[in-house]
C-alpha cells in the first residue's frame, strides 16, 4: 500500500521520527519561524525589545536558545529547573 506521511512539528527528542514502521515516512518541521514573528509582533506593539524567553529545563535552552540568538541577539533567557529532595523522592 502507500506509505504513511505523518509531519511532525518540533520533536522533544529526534529518537521519537523512528518510533514509526517502515510503511510510515516521518517528515519533521518546525513551529519556530512562527514563533520568530509572533515575538516581533509582540514587540512591536508593544514599543520595546526587552523580551524574554523562557525554556523549562537545561535541554531545552541548548536545543532551541540559538533560535531565538540569531533573530533577536539581545534577547535576555531564562532557564527553569527542579532539584529533587533526596529525603523526599
Amino acid at each position: 500500500g502507500q506509505k504513511n506521511r505523518p509531519m511532525l512539528y518540533d520533536l522533544h527528542t529526534l529518537q521519537n521520527r523512528f518510533f514509526f514502521d517502515l510503511n510510515t515516512i516521518a517528515t519533521l518541521h518546525s513551529a519556530f519561524p512562527l514563533i520568530i514573528n509572533k515575538v516581533r509582533d509582540m514587540q512591536r506593539r508593544a514599543g520595546t525589545n526587552e523580551v524574554a524567553i523562557c525554556f523549562p529545563d537545561a535541554g531545552a535552552e541548548k536545543r532551541f536558545a540559538h533560535y531565538f540568538h540569531e533573530a533577536f541577539p539581545e534577547i535576555h533567557t531564562v532557564v527553569c529547573g527542579k532539584k529533587r529532595d533526596p529525603d523526599r523522592p
